[in-house]
This record gives structure tokens, sequence and C-alpha cells, in this order.
């Protein structure tokens, strides 16, 4: 619900994607957690995307999915994009009686006005219990909320600072990789965290590249950034910068249509760890060590379908 922006990878709507084209490489905030998170943990039918809506749940999860649009779209500063390109998309659904029916985004944007509901508005939300002194030593700076770019208007070019130099196996259980960092790129890097300017409007991103496997383990994994060995639950969770699922990972080998077979695609930015790791001088300008740990129930005995990292990358705008 931070990501002011509804256009781009990582924020919370996601990237521009080809006219027609699948979605699975191009996540927003939204869609990754909590959308595909859930429907991995929920696993079985939830799990895959040809089967999911036959199971009940689903249309409960994806209420709520839309009841967190209308939260988003209700907050200062937030905005809907107002590009012809994506409201004039249409869509095509069976009603009830079976007949076909076709909407554009234009047509279902206004809930209370269009679609004849709303939803109540959330109570007040206590404060966080706060975390142990090891993870809160030093403040996270407040994200800079800067323009809006609903429009047309093109994101920041990233710049890349380093990546992985080979493959990473997920299984089911934890999973580490280094991620060098280039030397010539210290210097723009520390300028792109605001280190000399908090308040400066530059982010840095983790990526995880080119994920392919044959099919969905039904697991969800945590991504942690430099954890410490040993670290307690609490500890953890003070370098968890997102969620690693797998939701649509069969159909990106077979997608529809002429597009061609990739990999998913899962960014998250990562700017405020960077920023406290650095006023905590535990930040290495020579590399940065990324850790999978699967969330939920212990892993059970054997391994799960293996799911293949191609790259994790850092990059920065």
């Amino acid at each position: 619900m931070g990501r002011t922006l509804f256009v781009g990878e990582a924020e919370f709507g996601g990237g521009i994607t080809p006219n027609g084209s699948t979605f699975w490489n191009r996540k927003g905030a939204l869609e990754q957690t909590p959308h595909n998170d859930v429907h991995g943990h929920i696993g079985r039918w939830m799990g895959r995307t040809t089967t999911a809506a036959l199971d009940p749940v689903f249309w409960l999860h994806h209420a709520n999915i839309d009841r967190l649009w209308f939260l988003w779209s209700g907050r200062p500063g937030h905005s809907n994009p107002d590009d012809p390109r994506w409201i004039t998309q249409e869509y095509k659904f069976f009603d009830a009686d079976g007949s076909q029916q076709s909407l554009a985004a234009s047509d279902v944007l206004d809930t209370a006005g269009q679609l004849g509901y709303t939803y109540e508005q959330p109570v007040p939300i206590s404060p966080p219990v706060p975390l142990p002194p090891s993870v809160t030593r030093s403040p996270v700076p407040e994200m800079p909320s800067g323009p809006s770019t609903s429009g047309p208007t093109p994101p920041r070019r990233r710049e890349m600072a380093g990546s992985s130099e080979q493959p990473l196996l997920l299984v089911g259980r934890a999973a580490s990789i280094a991620v060098p960092i280039d030397r010539r790129t210290t210097g723009p890097l520390g300028a792109a965290l605001g280190v000399a300017a908090p308040d400066s409007d530059r982010h840095v991103y983790l990526n995880v590249e080119d994920i392919e496997g044959e099919a969905n383990p039904d697991k969800v994994y945590g991504i942690y950034v430099n954890l410490p060995e040993g670290a307690s639950r609490e500890q953890a969770e003070g370098h968890r910068v997102g969620n690693l699922s797998f939701f649509g990972i069969e159909r990106a080998q077979d997608p529809r249509g002429d597009e061609h077979p990739h990999g998913l695609r899962v960014s998250v930015e990562i700017t405020p760890l960077v920023r406290r790791l650095q006023a905590d001088d535990a930040w290495d300008e020579a590399r940065l060590q990324v850790t999978f740990r699967p969330l939920g129930a212990a892993p059970e005995e054997g391994e799960d379908p293996p799911v293949e990292i191609g790259r994790v990358s850092l990059s920065y705008t």
C-alpha cells in the first residue's frame, strides 16, 4: 500500500506489457504479494492458473485483491493510469447465463457507480510492536512519494550494479547466492542510495530473474538480504525484502498465442534496508548475499519439484 505509483515494475500495478501479452513477467507489488503468494500457499487447484477458479476460496481471494485496489486508489496521491492503452483495453468473460461479455478497464473503475458495490473503510491499525534493538538500531528513512507517473511518462532508466554468476536451484530448503557488485558502480550506487542526501528519490532494486520450473512447488519463499548467520526470527524479518512464489510458472513456458517461452521475474525495492545497512556500517560495497527461505510450515521429507533461478541482480535508478 506504500507504493505511490501504479505503473512500473515493483510498483503497485506492475510494468507495461506488450498488447495481448500475458502478464507473468512484469509483476507489480499487489500481484506478487499477496496475490501470487496466496495462490502458492494454498496450492493444488489454487496453485495452477488453469484450475484456480475451481476452488471456492479463489473468489474470496480475488474479492480481497479488488478490495485492496479500492483502498489503494482512495489514498491521497494515488491514481490509476490514464494512458488510453490501459483505459480502452477490453477483457472478455462469460456471464452467469453463459453468454460472452466484454468490458474495458474504463467500465469497471468506479465500483459503486458502475458495478453497484463498495467496501468498508478499514479501522485504524494499531502501531506495530517494536522489533529488538538489533533490528531497529538505525531508523529507516521514509520513502519519498515523488511525482505521479500514472500516465505514459516513462520511469527513470535502471542501471545494473551487479549480478550472480551461476544459477540457483530451489528444492524446498533454504538456499543462498552471492551477488558481486561491480566496483565501477560503487560511487553511483552510493549516490542512488541517498547517503549524502537522505531525501533523494533514487531507488535500489533486487531482481530475481529467469525463474523456470516444470511445476509450481506450492511453496512461498522469503527473500532475505545479508541475513546474519544464526539470526533469530525477529532479526530475520529485519532483512526480509519480499517474497518469491511461482504462480503461473507452467504457463510461462507454454504461453498463449505467439508469445515466446520465458521465465518468471520478481523485482523488489530494497532501498530502506540498504540505507539502514549503510548507516550501521554493515553494507559491503563489493557484494551482497541473498537467501531464499521457505515460509510457513516446516518442510516435509524429500524435495519439492525443482525451480531454477537463472540470475539474481542488483539495480538502481
